[in-house]
């Protein structure tokens, strides 16, 4: 992710505060420009002239099904997919202030949303005219505009626009999850060396897509799956389009597991080659695997505004503690220590950490809460060698089990028990270890136990 940098900016689907607008700065950053345009061919157009480096386009809905503007695009393009990120969408009902729902007789939203939150609209605006438009966006200018109208989009539209929320989460699915494309003109065939790297050790895994439209014929498509088979290739997804060619015949849209380059891959596609179709391979890129908020700037708590927080050890807890308050914005702030650096570099390039380092005096000397995340027999080391790098306002916590095995080894590393020392341990996990394993919402409703003792500054433990 981190490694597509340009200097012009990235077409999405405008006006600002569209989820493409939210998946653009999720993938690429809050600094990085974007340019709203009209429509998705107007996205893919802004990428092949070359006004873009890249572009964010929606593919599908857990809900709804594929984005068919896109796949069609994406098989008259020349652009290639180089990435995706996958967003949990939050869908609101917007109108301008003073506005009642029995005041409404229109809802403007991207005809997707209207069916994803189609089921709430029966029930709560039942009878009320649903119109499609380009963007949730655009359905929130419109809205702002007109009276007597709403809107389904996000709290960044709200703001933008100046409307008030009548109704929060009215998706009719809580896991309502939209995929999004990064595309580019830049064909990247092979991974970056580091990349390579954390392939080959399974840290991420890698996804290729494929266009392939066969003849009007018997047993066409058990050809194109036979040699994905014989090859043992993972097919992910698989859907079809009419192809626009000839009456009932069809484009298949293809994802397997693996970069193009991979052996197995690489072989089953030379079989595909050899067959009576036509073949695009839209890209290979590294797969997102993990699903964001679409609201980067939401901060967790004003008080972690601007602070340095770092982890020591960034496995299933430490890691699911650090996409937590990523996806709340505050993943610049989040530096990391230890000994994984596949996983380590998997939280960066998932723009889940700043930065990593397997030494301690890289980020703890100047921190401003430290979270200790490593085995409990690993911690008085940890606590040693943070005595003398951490500053007194530095405040320490630590996620092991065993609470006496932490206090014991903080008298032993520092000599008393520091004041801003609060053991905790959070009443969570899963069967599975590593940062890949974490997930942002593993604490949600969920308890966790802190174990300040007399001398603890009570600043700390708030």
């Amino acid at each position: 992710m981190n490694d597509l940098v340009t200097d012009l900016p990235v077409a999405y689907l405008g006006p600002k505060g569209t989820f493409s607008h939210s998946a653009l700065q999720r993938y690429f950053g809050d600094e990085q420009a974007g340019l709203p345009v009209a429509t998705i061919q107007d996205v893919f157009t802004s990428v092949e002239t070359g006004k873009c480096d890249y572009g964010v386009v929606p593919v599908e809905n857990s809900s709804e099904g594929s984005v068919t503007a896109t796949l069609d695009c994406l098989k008259e393009s020349a652009v290639l997919i180089c990435g995706e990120i996958s967003l949990r969408i939050q869908h609101l009902l917007l109108t301008q202030p003073g506005t009642e729902s029995g005041d409404i007789d229109k809802v403007y939203s991207h005809q997707q949303s209207l069916g994803q939150c189609r089921q709430w609209l029966d029930q709560h605006l039942p009878g009320v005219s649903r119109i499609p438009v380009s963007s949730n966006a655009e359905a929130a200018a419109m809205s702002s505009r007109e009276k007597g109208t709403a809107a389904i989009a996000s709290q960044a539209a709200a703001k933008n626009f100046k409307l008030t929320v009548l109704a929060e989460n009215i998706a009719d699915s809580a896991e309502n999850t939209t995929r999004f494309l990064i595309i580019s003109k830049k064909k990247q065939a092979r991974l970056a060396s580091n990349d390579q790297l954390l392939h080959e050790a399974g840290s991420f895994s890698t996804k290729t897509s494929l266009i392939i439209t066969t003849q009007n014929e018997p047993g066409a498509l058990l050809a194109v799956l036979e040699p994905l088979k014989r090859h043992e290739v993972n097919m992910s997804k698989l859907e079809s389009r009419p192809s626009g060619q000839e009456v009932w015949s069809y484009t298949f849209y293809i994802d397997i597991d693996g970069h193009q380059l991979d052996n197995n891959v690489s072989l089953a596609l030379e079989k595909l080659q050899q067959l009576n179709i036509q073949l695009k391979i839209s890209g290979s890129y590294q797969s997102s695997g993990f699903i964001h908020t679409e609201e980067p700037r939401a901060l967790l708590e004003p008080v972690l505004a601007g602070k340095k927080i770092v982890f020591i050890g960034l496995g299933l807890i430490g890691g699911s503690i650090a996409r937590g308050l990523a996806d709340k914005g505050l993943s610049s702030q989040l530096f990391a220590v230890g000994k994984d650096q596949a996983g380590m570099q998997l939280a960066k390039d998932h723009n889940v950490i700043a930065d990593f380092s397997t030494k301690l005096e890289s980020f703890c000397g100047d921190a401003d809460l430290v979270v200790i995340a490593v085995p409990g027999l690993s911690v008085e080391k940890v606590m040693r060698d943070l005595a003398g790098l951490i500053s007194k306002e530095c405040v320490i916590t630590d996620v092991a089990s065993v609470k006496q095995t932490t206090i014991n080894a903080a008298h032993s590393a520092f000599g008393e028990m520091p004041a801003n020392l609060v053991p905790g341990h959070p009443i969570a996990g899963g069967e599975k270890s590593g940062f890949i394993a974490a997930q942002p919402d593993l604490f949600v409703d969920r308890k966790i136990i802190l174990t300040p003792q007399d001398s603890t500054n009570t600043e700390a433990t708030a």
